[in-house]
């Protein structure tokens, strides 16, 4: 009798084990930033993008004891604001003018890093707020000139938190300073009581998956999540595009040195998308990529039986392309060797190392050259 309920325990251990495991595998990371790297700035690991000295007086960006620290100062003298913003790129690198480089918006406009279908984790803490309110922009286009959204031109869908009005709502806006005019935005819920407290850190989750939107608000750890969502709603006509996440604090111009301040932790961005890629697809330093290193989608894509993936090599090198399953287990590799300069073409028939027909589903194939990396997703069906 001991011994069955010894076995029993340990399937349910089991199974208890394998479900969480799954769930994880179900909203992989796209990307995430903790502010524990030597990085002041916050230009690396996850490179965050805002408006320098000669553009919003009197903002401060800083990482600060693990943080990200934001002081809003003055746009144009006629609004309050502390504003950064990312795609998930991994490093921003600036031109001697301190401007985005074209390098970095080279690679931002690959815009690999995120997804418009998203789940949103972070850690939000209201500082010092007199006159603000704080939004998070989300599906923000880029802005093919700079390689950022401009917020003063890009559409986004917005989550407000008014700890001076302890409410909340979400929306979205499009058009020339529609971020500035809150009049005009479309509203999908009527404001919401959530009683905020400054000095204070709150966990905000905020889910967006093709028109449905939900969020959730708690205090304490990230343990304590509430299982239920706080509001739940449905845009009838979304926009499904856009990949550049926003955090802003606005309100009215303040007197130098006195901008309302909020303070970031533990952001993560997961794909809302269930089965998504489960491997870091961030490519360690992309910023230090070449022009010339490419891969490109394979075709056709999704396939079945067999698909062609083309990449270019800038210089002769050791050169990998192989394809993962959303696990990040190895299931074919198709090029393990010295590889010359050029264009090149390889071919996957479906088939795994042990020359077995794969399953239907989505895999990863990844290209390493040198210290260089670049993957993407490809779907195989039955």
């Amino acid at each position: 009798m001991f011994k069955r309920l010894f076995v029993l325990i340990g399937v349910v251990c089991l199974l208890l084990s394998l479900n969480i495991r799954s769930t994880a595998q179900d909203y992989p990371i796209l990307w995430e930033d903790h502010f524990e790297d030597d990085d002041p700035p916050a230009l690396l690991n996850v490179g965050w993008i805002y408006y320098p000295e000669n553009d919003v007086a009197g903002q401060i960006v800083e990482q600060r004891d693990g943080t990200l620290f934001v002081q809003a100062g003055t746009y144009g003298g006629i609004v309050g604001v502390g504003l950064v913003e990312t795609n998930g790129l991994p490093q921003i690198t600036l031109d001697e003018d301190g401007n985005i480089d074209s390098t970095t918006i080279a690679l931002a406009l690959e815009d690999k890093w995120s997804s418009p279908n998203q789940i949103l984790t972070f850690r939000i803490n209201f500082a010092r707020f007199s006159t603000s309110n704080f939004f998070v922009g989300t599906r923000m286009p880029i802005d093919t000139s700079r390689g950022d959204a401009d917020p003063t031109e890009a559409a986004a869908y917005t989550l407000v938190l008014s700890p001076l009005q302890d409410m909340i709502t979400l929306g979205k806006y499009e058009g020339p300073m529609a971020a500035l005019a809150p009049d005009t935005w479309t509203y999908f819920m009527e404001p919401m009581s959530f009683d905020f407290d400054l000095e204070v850190f709150y966990w905000v989750k905020w889910y967006l998956k093709e028109g449905d939107i939900k969020v959730k608000i708690w205090e304490g750890e990230e343990a304590d999540e509430p299982s239920e969502w706080m509001a739940e709603v449905v845009d009838s006509e979304p926009r499904v595009t856009g990949t550049y996440t926003m955090f802003a604090a606005m309100g009215a111009p303040p007197q130098p040195d006195q901008g309302d301040q909020f303070i970031l932790d533990d952001i993560v961005m997961r794909s809302s998308i269930e089965g998504g890629v489960a491997i870091d697809l961030k490519d360690g330093n992309s910023a230090t990529l070449a022009k010339d290193f490419q891969l490109d989608q394979n075709f056709p894509n999704p396939f079945n039986p067999a698909t062609t993936i083309s990449f270019r090599l800038g210089q002769q090198n050791q050169t990998k392309l192989v394809v993962y399953n959303v696990n990040g287990q190895i299931i074919r590799t198709l090029v393990d060797g010295v590889m010359a300069a050029g264009t090149h073409a390889v071919e996957w028939d479906g088939l795994d190392d042990q020359h077995q027909p794969v399953s239907s589903g989505v895999y990863i194939y990844r290209l390493t050259s040198g210290d260089q990396q670049l993957s993407r997703r490809m779907v195989f069906m039955k």
